[in-house]
């Protein structure tokens, strides 16, 4: 698994992982007593029947949607195809054969607008706050704001390198300077105490080295949405669509290249990124026209809510 993986994060090796231990858990289960579940017993008939199987009986007893289905079904193709074309199992292993999947009904894309985010972030405590906060002012992705460095902002500058081991493509992972909000620099000064920026911005109180240390949970955000009463909608994926709403309502007042250079997204299409200079382009114009925060929203009263535990 780590071989077809290699340049993957730990997170999605072990997600990976999982989807291939509940394929093999099947697959003996499926077997007589006493014989061995072979990568040589693999057959299309044999997806069909675990896809029919896994789609009926998620966790919780709960049925696996059409979406869920198809990246539980991707690492396991993934698998038999690296195990078709390895020399160490020429001759063992059948060849793939894909069946048609049932298509993932589009779901139209609702994103919340600046005012909605903010009540959320009203509505969280502790440093849940403080990762929405930063998710809100710079659109990335919350594994890439878990992993920002105080070192990683330069205050003077206004600026925040986003290094390029926390990218997701191969874009990304070139790494990018990009101006933020001064807004944002102004409400991280009271997060260090006694003007200590060492470490990690968002400081979670929980061990740093363990592998799910710096992984933070979606349910927690998710209450805050609710809370903030904040339309089902419009947060779908509790950390994502802070992600969404930075983009939607940029683009209406900001430059779309800019804009996308902020997400960490290719510049115009296919190849045509290379021939534009991010420099030139009106970034500073796109990170001005992000709105302060709406600092008269007064802090939403929630149940067990804590500086290290839930939103």
């Amino acid at each position: 698994l780590r071989e077809q993986t290699i340049s993957s994060r730990p997170r999605t090796i072990r997600k990976y992982a999982s989807n291939l231990d509940t394929f093999l858990r099947w697959l003996r289960d499926c077997r007589p007593e006493g014989e061995e579940a072979l990568v040589s017993v693999l057959s299309k008939s044999m997806m069909v029947e675990f896809y029919a199987y896994a789609s009926k009986h998620g966790r919780h007893g709960n049925g696996r949607s059409a979406g869920t289905m198809n990246k539980l079904m991707g690492p396991i193709y993934n698998a038999w195809e690296w195990a078709q074309n390895d020399d160490r199992w020429e001759g063992l292993v059948p060849s793939v054969k894909r069946f048609k999947m049932p298509k993932v009904p589009r779901v139209e894309t609702r994103a919340p607008t600046w005012e909605e985010m903010d009540r959320c972030i009203a509505a969280c405590n502790g440093w849940h706050r403080q990762l929405a906060l930063v998710l809100r002012f710079t659109g990335l992705r919350v594994g890439q704001v878990m992993l920002l460095l105080w070192s990683d902002f330069d205050f003077e500058a206004a600026s925040l390198t986003v290094r390029p081991e926390l990218g997701k493509t191969d874009y990304e992972k070139m790494g990018r300077t990009v101006p933020v909000s001064k807004y944002l620099l102004t409400e991280m000064e009271s997060w260090a105490p006694e003007g200590d920026r060492s470490g990690f911005i968002i400081d979670c109180g929980r061990d740093q080295t363990g592998p799910r240390a710096r992984e933070a949970r979606a349910r927690d955000v998710s209450r805050a949405w609710e809370r903030a009463g904040v339309p089902k909608d419009k947060r779908r994926q509790a950390h994502h669509c802070f992600r969404k709403g930075f983009k939607s309502g940029l683009v209406r007042s900001a430059d779309w290249h800019a804009v996308e250079r902020l997400l960490g997204h290719k510049i115009g299409t296919g190849e045509g990124h290379t021939y534009t200079d991010p420099n030139f382009l009106p970034l500073r114009d796109a990170v001005a026209a992000v709105p302060p925060l709406s600092n008269h929203l007064k802090p939403v009263p929630g149940e067990g809510r804590s500086s290290t535990g839930s939103a």
